[in-house]
């Protein structure tokens, strides 16, 4: 078995033994084996867009893909989001790149990067410098008080800890300060903010 195949074996084993009993990320490997793509669902607050308007709001159901390229594991693997997540690391739209080059290395498993990502959906971990979604790094720049959004501890659970997080209720998101919003001004509701407007 050439270097390759024998990384994505004991990925496969690891990612099994790691997130097999998870209460918060469940992860389905391809039908390939040894696998080279992986589903990972997150049970993790997160930040989204309200279906039908521009009102970041939390969720706590995401999905992503991890798809470990030819060159993998000198090459980093190649992440999506399958859901929308509004953050400045991932990508505007569904099946928009996650960057994990911030933290990633060869020497790093596939766990550590799963568990990552995690902790980025609930802004745990983020880069307004060089983002993805420069509309998402505006919100936060503004708003650094409402970060993170989520305090699920991802790593107690691959050591066989607590089997269960509380999540809490989920807190209501500010609008970015209207200084800086390039648009009319807000309806008298003031509901909603038009992002495509600071785009």
């Amino acid at each position: 078995m050439n270097p390759r195949l024998r990384r994505l074996s004991a990925d496969a084993v690891m990612l099994r033994e790691a997130f097999g009993s998870h209460p918060s990320i469940r992860v389905t490997p391809s039908q390939d084996d040894p696998p080279t793509a992986y589903s990972v669902g997150y049970s993790v607050p997160g930040v989204t867009l309200a279906p039908g308007s521009s009102q970041p709001q939390i969720t706590n159901d995401h999905r992503a893909t991890v798809r470990l390229v030819s060159g993998y594991p000198r090459e980093k693997p190649y992440c999506i989001s399958d859901t929308i997540v509004f953050h400045p690391n991932f990508g505007a739209r569904a099946g928009d790149e996650i960057c994990i080059a911030d933290f990633w290395s060869s020497g790093q498993t596939l766990v550590d990067i799963i568990v990552k990502i995690g902790e980025m959906i609930q802004y745990k971990s983020f880069n307004v410098r060089s983002p993805l979604n420069a509309v998402a790094a505006r919100w936060v720049d503004e708003n650094p008080s409402v970060v993170p959004v989520g305090d699920v501890e991802l790593w107690t659970h691959t050591v066989g800890g607590p089997k269960s997080d509380p999540i809490g209720p989920a807190p209501t998101l500010p609008q970015p300060a209207p200084s800086r919003v390039e648009s009319p001004p807000p309806t008298p509701q003031g509901s909603t903010l038009d992002l495509t407007d600071l785009s």
